[in-house]
């Protein structure tokens, strides 16, 4: 059994997006083997069997896309009934999307409805002691080692529909020293490049570059 955890409510996901991306960190990402919802649990206190579990780990990394004002972000000047469709809804929701035709990137919607933000989870740290450290290291790492989707596109993070993805903050969460960095991959976006809306817990093993 891993250690108990709160379910992140939506609340939590509909604020500014650079504040949920820091305080993601630490927090637990888990991915079942088959969906639940808000009714396999007691209230929003989750506690789970590794039989449950395909995988799960602390999430280490994150990257905040700001939408609009964002050119680095995909909801940048594009059709909001395209593939970003999804970042237009409320927060707390799963935006998957393939990156070179090759990796699926697991994002969490953040904001209200009509404002397309949201945040890349880059890296997870396992917690088990036996896994390799750098296993979920980088989104695609991420995607293909948790069994994440394309197909999972839409996922409700808080459960209230059935859902095989879900955020928790374990049981003994503590507050990390967070680190600030400009994101990866995002040269082409000009000054949004500079911008320092990556952030990983300093010491963690696991982020995918420091």
């Amino acid at each position: 059994m891993i250690a108990p955890g709160k379910l992140l409510e939506r609340e939590f996901y509909l604020r500014d997006t650079l504040t949920v991306a820091k305080e993601l960190l630490g927090c637990r990402l888990t991915v079942l083997n088959s969906k639940v919802s808000l009714k396999s649990f007691s209230g929003n206190e989750v506690c789970l069997n590794f039989q449950d579990i395909y995988a799960c780990g602390i999430i280490c990394e994150t990257e905040g896309y700001l939408g609009l004002s964002d050119k680095a972000c995909h909801s940048y000047k594009a059709n909001k009934n395209g593939r970003t469709n999804i970042m237009y809804g409320k927060g707390g929701f799963a935006y998957i999307y393939l990156v070179y035709g090759l990796h699926n990137c697991f994002n969490v919607v953040t904001q209200g409805e009509g404002i397309p933000e949201a945040v890349l989870i880059r890296a997870l740290q396992p917690e088990d002691g036996q896994t390799d450290i750098r296993k979920f290291s980088g989104p695609g790492k991420l995607c293909k080692s948790a069994g994440i989707t394309r197909a999972d596109y839409g996922a409700d993070l808080c459960a209230e529909s059935e859902t095989k993805i879900i955020i928790t903050k374990p049981e003994n969460y503590f507050s990390p020293q967070i680190t600030a960095a400009k994101r990866i991959g995002v040269d082409y976006s000009g000054e949004a490049a500079d911008y320092l809306y990556r952030f990983y817990i300093t010491d963690s093993k696991s982020v995918s570059k420091k």
